[in-house]
Order: C-alpha cells, then sequence, then structure tokens
C-alpha cells in the first residue's frame, strides 16, 4: 500500500529559532511517529531574502517545498494560485496549517482534503493588545479569518485548553473536534559546550558561586520586559549573590539595569543552537507577562526550553497552562509584582525533576503528545 502524503503549510513564517523548534521539528516527528505517512513541509515566504530562506529551510528539509509570496500580506488571497498548483501535481488527504490565514487559504483551496487548523494563539486579541498586523493591511480582517479558520475547518489544534475556551467565548465554537497539544521540544539535547561566546563563558564561570537568573527571548511588547527588568533590579539590589544572563536584544531599559549592575547583569544575544547549553548553566528562567487575553491563552515554548535545561521556572500567573503546570509540580513559582522570593542555587535533584516534567509533559515523544498526533494522523477526515 503507498503511503499516504500530508502536508505541513506554514505562511509568511520565516526560518528561525521558534521555527525550528515548532515546525522543522515537528515535520520531521511526525515523519518518524507513522511510516504509512509521508509528511511533507509546504512553506510560503517572502520574496524578501526568498532565496537565502529558502536555502536555511531546504538545508533542514530537503524536499520542502518552499514558495514566494504573490502579493503583500494585503492580497494574502492570491496565493491559493500555488495551492492550486500543488493540488495538480501533489497527491495528498490532509494538510494541517499553522495559522489563520493559511488555513483560509486550504479550506478555500482543497474542497476534497481534510484541513486542520493549528492554532498557535488568539490572532484578534494580538493585534488588539499589541498591534502585531499594523500596517499589514489585513488589520480589520482578522476577525473573519480567525473565525473561519476555527469554524470551517475539519479539526483544530489549540495550544492550550484556554484557546479552546476563547474561541468559544469569541466565536461560539461549540464543537469537539479539537485537540490540545502544546508547544514542545525534543527531550534529547545536543548542543556543544564549545560554542558558548567567550563572553558569556567568562560571565558564568565567574559567577559559579551565584545563583543565576536568565531569560532567553525576544523583547516584543507581549514579552513583558519591564516586568524582567522589576524583578531581576529588585533581586540583585537585595541579594549580592545573584546575578542575571539575558539572551536577548539589548534596549534603552535593559542598558541601564546592565549599566547599574555591570558585573552581575550580562546581556547578549546567541544563536538557537546556542542557547539550551547557555541556559543549562544557570538556575532559574524567567517569564514574567501582564496578563492580556494574548498571554492567558498562549504556549510559550521557553518554559519547555528552562525544564528540558534543568532550570526552574518563574512565572506570572495564568500564563496558558503552564503556570499552573509549574506551581504543580513543583518546578517553580509563581511571581507577582511585590512579591520578594527567597531563592537560591538549585540541586540536581532539582533540575532532575524538572526534566522529568518535561518528558512527561512537554516533549515530543511523550507517549500523549505522540497519541494526540496519531489521532490526527489515523483517524482526523480520512
Amino acid at each position: 500500500m503507498p503511503n499516504k502524503q500530508l502536508f505541513y503549510f506554514t505562511f509568511n513564517d520565516l526560518p528561525g529559532g521558534v521555527y525550528n523548534s515548532q515546525v522543522i521539528e515537528v515535520v520531521n516527528y511526525l515523519n518518524g511517529l507513522n511510516p504509512a505517512t509521508k509528511v511533507r513541509l509546504l512553506s510560503i515566504i517572502s520574496p524578501r531574502g526568498f532565496l537565502k530562506n529558502r536555502k536555511q529551510i531546504k538545508a533542514l528539509i530537503p524536499n520542502a517545498v518552499v514558495l514566494p509570496t504573490l502579493a503583500p500580506l494585503k492580497y494574502w488571497r492570491v496565493n491559493i494560485l500555488w495551492l492550486f498548483v500543488i493540488r495538480l501535481f501533489s497527491g495528498f488527504s490532509k494538510i494541517i496549517c499553522r495559522g489563520p490565514v493559511a488555513t483560509c487559504l486550504s479550506i478555500d483551496a482543497f474542497k476534497d482534503s481534510t484541513v486542520i487548523y493549528d492554532g498557535r494563539g488568539a490572532v484578534v486579541a494580538e493585534q488588539e493588545e499589541y498591534g502585531v498586523y499594523d500596517g499589514s493591511g489585513i488589520e480589520h480582517k482578522l476577525y473573519s479569518i480567525e473565525q473561519k479558520a476555527v469554524l470551517k475547518s475539519d479539526w483544530c489544534i489549540a495550544v492550550t485548553e484556554q484557546l479552546v475556551q476563547h474561541w468559544q467565548d469569541r466565536f461560539a465554537y461549540r464543537g469537539t473536534q479539537h485537540s490540545v497539544i502544546p508547544c514542545t521540544v525534543s527531550s534529547a539535547k545536543t548542543d556543544k559546550s564549545e560554542s558558548i561566546p567567550s563572553s558569556i563563558a567568562n560571565f558564568i564561570q565567574c559567577m559559579h558561586n551565584k545563583t543565576i537568573f536568565t531569560f532567553a527571548g525576544g523583547n516584543g511588547k507581549w514579552q513583558g520586559i519591564d516586568l524582567l527588568i522589576t524583578f531581576l533590579e529588585e533581586e540583585v539590589k537585595r541579594n549580592d549573590n545573584s546575578a542575571a544572563l539575558l539572551l536577548t536584544p539589548l534596549n534603552s531599559e535593559l542598558e541601564k539595569l546592565q549599566k547599574k549592575y555591570p558585573h552581575r547583569v550580562h546581556i547578549e544575544t546567541v544563536s538557537p543552537e546556542q542557547v539550551h547549553t547557555i541556559i543549562s548553566q544557570c538556575d532559574y528562567g524567567l517569564l514574567l507577562r501582564y496578563p492580556t487575553l494574548t498571554n492567558r491563552v498562549a504556549s510559550p515554548v521557553k518554559v519547555a526550553e528552562y525544564l528540558r535545561a534543568g532550570l526552574k521556572v518563574i512565572i506570572s500567573p495564568n500564563i496558558g497552562d503552564y503556570s499552573k503546570l509549574i506551581a504543580n509540580t513543583k518546578t517553580g513559582y509563581i511571581w507577582e509584582e511585590g512579591m520578594q522570593l527567597s531563592l537560591s542555587k538549585i540541586m540536581d535533584a532539582d533540575r532532575e525533576q524538572s526534566r522529568m516534567i518535561v518528558e512527561k509533559y512537554l516533549a515530543k515523544e511523550s507517549e500523549d503528545i505522540a497519541e494526540k498526533y496519531m489521532q490526527i494522523i489515523r483517524s482526523v477526515g480520512h
């Protein structure tokens, strides 16, 4: 019996740390999960830097189909022409679509195939709260796009239970055709320590007797960088044994913090491949965000990355399903402004506990995650 083909479709997502862990790793994982189903990546990306980005994607998945968008995002519908071509030359029965635009294109193009919406967050809320799509030309169309993806697809994947609840509240979703699969990581990690920049290696060596707090991520509006600074300024000020290693782009407020504590705060950007090795030598990973809808339904992959690295997590309340997980498994602490936590370097047993929680709940290799993906591959649609 010939292998069935399933497409994993991304639209306007560029290669990088999140793309590698949440797209490349997922496609490779699905291909190893069920030999009877061949999963192929379809990625439509911006023509700006197209050849460079295409090369990066195909270096990781050689048989990926990588195509340039045909028009600015405002005219996203014209890209259905690419999908008509795909339909002519590629036989497949299902397509998993990352994000609502990819899903809406697929619903219109593939009438006889099963379309699965891979919902990564509350898209309309992201625009309302943070202006993520400002200037794109689709700001006022997002409601109908996200609504169609949720209500008209054959199956939905949500990253949190809170996202499903949001669909019910916002779009009157009443179905049961969905799975909740958080942003996951691979439990095994093989980054080599020699890849650490010397500046960071020297900082870690100098701070090896201190409690090191770390943050690895961007400085977008939803990231709560000001909360991060509030926490660290108080912690470093009152505790001489605290230090901070932040793997994030420098901004004016972070620069002030670094200048105030030049020997105990180090800020630097590194490649995604270097992050695991670096943060593994810290004690606590920080995920501090405001209680916006965007954050309440989110599944920030950095929580899983912190735990996989053997860290405890300091997290704000009501961040997706993660705040409850951290509290229930005793792998970290819930922090709100005004709180003072009494923290010290973590023990080897703590590190092992964090890694065990990842393997059980947040690793692609976990039985629960595998079962949910197998349900989609085998049972959803036809």
